[in-house]
């Protein structure tokens, strides 16, 4: 069942590190890849670094240029969504990464999360995704304070998702009522660490629980595509009118490499908008190796 009803605060660091441990081709037919969770014994940070997956082998999805990292305790299951490719970053700040959550370890989307914020425009310049003479500085200065407040505050909030297209909710990213989301760009990787809560305990949040026996989860992740209603917000964060996407970019429309193209691997050419993409994998949680008890 999902329900709403606290996440505690955490505190572990360790040594930053970057692993991917299988790599992978993507193309399993429509069926769920089995992955096993990893036990995690200190609550994880969810801000977007790697410290905490330092002994933790990420799947590398090899057709989506993504990672996978699965870590899980008592209370929360922990998922590190990472990639290299500027392409996925920059549509997954327009359009988001959705995670929908099946308790049964099947398919189905009658729950999930969508985050559509990301990494700061100052780090993302700092990484190169927004150049110099990119994003920021084509714009007139209250399109960037715009801009840089609209950014803020999507970058702080959750859309949980009821049955895929017919009802959501808002709610921060910061844990205090269930899922919670960080991002950052530890060495020019775009990470997106989620933290799923597993019980249920006092308060208005959201959580998921597992069925036994076996305690698996069903989770799928889409990213990369663009609607309409994305290419909306992104004309009214630039100040222009919706269906005039760019309407109050300067003349020229989107500035160079502000749109997917041209990156190795990508295969993609300018100005051709990439699918959606999609991954399903069946989600066995680690066992606490002091209860003795499969699914404690």
């Amino acid at each position: 069942m999902f329900q709403v009803n606290t996440i505690g605060l955490f505190t572990k660091i360790a040594t930053p590190i970057f692993l991917v441990g299988l790599i992978l081709n993507s193309g399993c037919g429509g069926k769920a890849l089995e992955m096993q969770s990893q036990w995690s014994a200190e609550p994880i940070n969810v801000d977007g670094q790697m410290e905490d997956w330092s002994d933790t082998p990420l799947t590398y999805f090899e057709d989506e240029q993504v990672s996978l990292g699965l870590l899980n305790d008592d209370e929360n299951l922990y998922i590190l969504f990472c990639t290299r490719s500027q392409t996925w970053e920059r549509l997954n700040r327009m359009s988001g990464v959705t995670m929908w959550l099946d308790e049964t370890g099947g398919k189905k989307k009658d729950f999930g999360i969508r985050y559509i914020g990301g990494p700061s425009l100052s780090e993302m310049q700092k990484s190169g995704i927004v150049s110099e003479r990119g994003l920021l500085d084509s714009l007139i200065p209250e399109q960037k304070r715009r801009l840089i407040r609209e950014r803020e505050t999507i970058a702080n909030q959750i859309e949980v998702l009821f049955e895929e297209g017919k009802q959501e909710i808002i709610i921060p990213a910061d844990g205090s009522r269930g899922p919670a989301v960080g991002t950052a760009v530890p060495q020019g990787i775009y990470t997106y660490e989620f933290c799923i809560p597993l019980r249920e305990k006092n308060g208005d949040y959201y959580f998921i629980k597992p069925q036994p026996p076996g305690q698996t989860l069903g989770i799928g992740l889409e990213w990369g595509g663009i609607g309409t209603r994305d290419l909306h917000r992104w004309a009214d964060e630039m100040g222009g009118e919706r269906g005039s996407v760019g309407g109050g970019m300067p003349r020229g429309g989107m500035p160079r490499g502000s749109m997917p193209g041209g990156e190795h691997g990508g295969g993609m050419r300018e100005r051709q908008m990439p699918q959606k993409q999609e991954i399903w994998i069946k989600v066995r949680l680690a066992q606490n190796p002091h209860s003795g008890k499969e699914g404690d």
